[in-house]
C-alpha cells in the first residue's frame, strides 16, 4: 500500500463506491477493495471536496481528480 495515498475509489456492478488501496507494482498501481470482488470503475479524488488527495506526477504536479471505465 502507498503510505499516506488517499482519495482512491472503487465500485462494483451495485454502483456503490468504496474506498480502495493502491499499490505500486512496478510501473503500474494496482487498485484493490475486499467489499468490491469485480471493480467496474475507480476514481481518484472525486469527493466534493478532495483535499486529502495526495497524488503527484514525476515532475510533482498534482494528479487532477479522474474517473476510469474498467469494463463496458
Amino acid at each position: 500500500v502507498l503510505p499516506g495515498y488517499t482519495g482512491v475509489l472503487t465500485v462494483g456492478a451495485d454502483g456503490r463506491f468504496v474506498n480502495a488501496e493502491a499499490r505500486l507494482d512496478g510501473a503500474r498501481v494496482t487498485i484493490s477493495a475486499s467489499q468490491v470482488a469485480a471493480p467496474v470503475r475507480v476514481r481518484y479524488a472525486w469527493k466534493d471536496n478532495p483535499l486529502r488527495a495526495n497524488c503527484y506526477s514525476l515532475q510533482g504536479l498534482p494528479v487532477v481528480p479522474f474517473e476510469y471505465k474498467l469494463i463496458d
